[in-house]
């Protein structure tokens, strides 16, 4: 009960503009289902071969990653809430012009323009998250985040499969309008908030220094990068060789995989606010090393597993170990970063994350195909062990690790 009533303590804190970013991001994600269904929509209704579709998915991701890159500095340079606003308007536009386009190469462009666009959005949500939030909540503030995203996550699909089947265009559309509606709430909702997205002034030594700089320069952030890596090399199996191997390695349904997805929502949904006040005095050390050992057991436990029941328990472990690491992990983040450039430390964070979106499903199918799922369950053991290893050096936020 203490920690429920902490909890709502928290969130009766938030200031109204950090309500307005929430409720932008879930219709954003509520709609943001085009990207889940590209690449059926290019191989049925166009009838490219999969090997072509899945070139223009390799596009738009590609895209997205640089995109993530510079995405950061901008928000600090133009103001967050600008570039969220431009995403929305911007993503809207190319999302209810695609269905115009037919040809392959005319689709790819659109796709690296849709890239470019979208892998703006969520570093500059964060960085205005750090603005407005109080800086004792941040590991609330991104656990609601998370909540509504994932919630936002698991509903837009659905709606997605349901337009699917009259038409692969509607999803499009609907993207493209809910891209607008976001928008319009996003303007309507911080327009007599002056002031709300006013960068602080850089200071001297800040001013020498731009972007991705800043790695080289905070020892803390370049230790704390390095040990993101292999731990989200490890997490996202779950959306790459996990399904692979419930299907062919233990001959299960892949409905056990979607009832799984199912119980990796639901513990966010339920826990991941109570479990975020609980490790609130946590040091975010502890937290990150027990989250990253905790999804390397979840992952690496499936070398072990023979029968659904196993793979429910472990993926209780391995969300419970998510639940705990990335709020704390963009909590860190918001601490560390000099309040001026907090966008540009958000780029190098997120970059870390979709490094690992990209290097850890390449590298487990690889092994998967030479040694096995088993093989791969044992390098996702070590992958969170190299990790958990990096964080043990992890020291506590100072304003002037860079200086």
């Amino acid at each position: 009960m203490t920690a429920i009533r902490h909890t709502f303590s928290h969130i009766r804190n938030m200031p109204g503009a950090f309500w307005v970013v929430i409720v932008v991001a879930f219709i954003n994600q509520l709609g943001n289902m085009a990207m889940m269904f590209l690449v059926a929509y290019l191989t049925v209704h166009f009838k490219f071969s999969l090997p072509a579709a899945s070139l223009i998915y390799a596009l738009l991701c590609g895209a997205m990653l640089i995109s993530g890159t510079i995405a950061g500095a901008t928000a600090d340079h133009f103001g967050a809430a600008k570039v969220m606003a431009i995403v929305l308007c911007t993503n809207a536009v190319v999302l209810l012009c695609m269905p115009l386009f037919n040809h392959f190469w005319s689709i790819a462009l659109m796709c690296i323009l849709w890239g470019i666009v979208i892998g703006a959005y969520r570093p500059a949500a964060q960085t205005f998250l750090m603005h407005v939030a109080p800086a004792e909540s941040y590991r609330v503030a991104f656990s609601i985040f998370r909540l509504c995203w994932n919630l936002g996550m698991s509903i837009g699909p659905a709606i997605g499969g349901y337009l699917a089947t009259h038409s692969f265009q509607l999803i499009f559309i609907f993207n493209g309008v809910a891209n607008i509606v976001a928008g319009i709430i996003l303007v309507l909702g911080l327009l007599f908030k002056p002031g709300v997205d006013q960068q602080p002034p850089p200071s001297t030594s800040e001013h020498k220094r731009w972007g991705w700089s800043y790695l080289w320069h905070d020892k803390l952030l370049l230790i704390f990068v390095l040990g993101m890596i292999p731990v989200t090399m490890v997490f996202y199996q779950n959306g790459s060789t996990m399904p692979v191997f419930i299907h062919q390695n233990l001959g299960l349904q892949l409905t056990i995989y979607g009832l799984l997805f199912t119980l990796n929502t639901l513990m966010i949904v339920f826990f991941e606010l109570p479990i975020s006040i609980i490790t609130l005095t946590w040091p975010a050390k502890r937290s990150l090393i027990i989250g990253s050992i905790l999804m390397a057991t979840g992952f690496g436990g499936f070398y072990f597993s023979s029968s659904a029941w196993h793979l429910f328990l472990l993926t209780a472990i391995w969300s419970l170990g998510e639940i705990i690491f990335f709020p704390t992990a963009s909590s860190y983040v918001a601490e560390l970063a000099p309040p001026a450039r907090r966008g540009s430390y958000v780029s190098i964070y997120s970059t870390s994350i979709n490094t690992g979106l990209l290097v850890g499903p390449w590298a487990g199918a690889i092994i998967m195909h030479a040694f096995t799922g088993r093989g791969l369950w044992l390098a996702c053991w070590l992958w969170g062990l190299v990790s958990s290893v990096i964080f043990i050096y992890l020291g506590s936020p100072k304003r002037d690790t860079f200086d």
